[in-house]
């Protein structure tokens, strides 16, 4: 037996154009994430203030120590530094207790620090 047309199918999910919604261009990845609040303007912010940071650092440890943070971050007053690997974090443990109050000036609203440890994967470009 021949299956029915369409136009003559109740439980087709078409419209009386013929088309199941209304076709329109579809929206470019740079206006998805301007909606959501991660458009470039955003994130070259965000990029300028960990930059300012680790020439903040530098200023105050030398270039040596500085080179081995990798990502600053601050959050609801905590400085989050990553370091390289262990032996650097224990040294800028020491070298923030040492220069808190320096950095404390230039940001006062930081009550902690945290120094943790690049993992492997994030260091070489992999997703963590």
């Amino acid at each position: 037996m021949p299956k029915s047309t369409v136009r003559n199918n109740p439980k087709s999910a078409k419209t009386a154009s013929g088309s199941t919604r209304p076709r329109s261009k579809p929206l470019e990845i740079k206006d998805l994430l301007t909606k959501v609040g991660l458009g470039q303007p955003r994130l070259a912010a965000a990029a300028n203030r960990v930059e300012d940071w680790k020439d903040f650092l530098a200023t105050l440890w030398g270039d040596e120590l500085a080179a081995a943070v990798t990502q600053v971050s601050v959050r609801e007053g905590c400085l989050t530094l990553h370091a390289a690997n262990a032996a650097w974090s224990a040294r800028l443990r020491y070298a923030l207790a040492e220069h808190w109050a320096a950095i404390v000036a230039r940001d006062a609203s930081l009550k902690k620090s945290l120094v943790r440890i690049q993992p492997a994967a994030a260091s070489a470009g992999g997703r963590t």
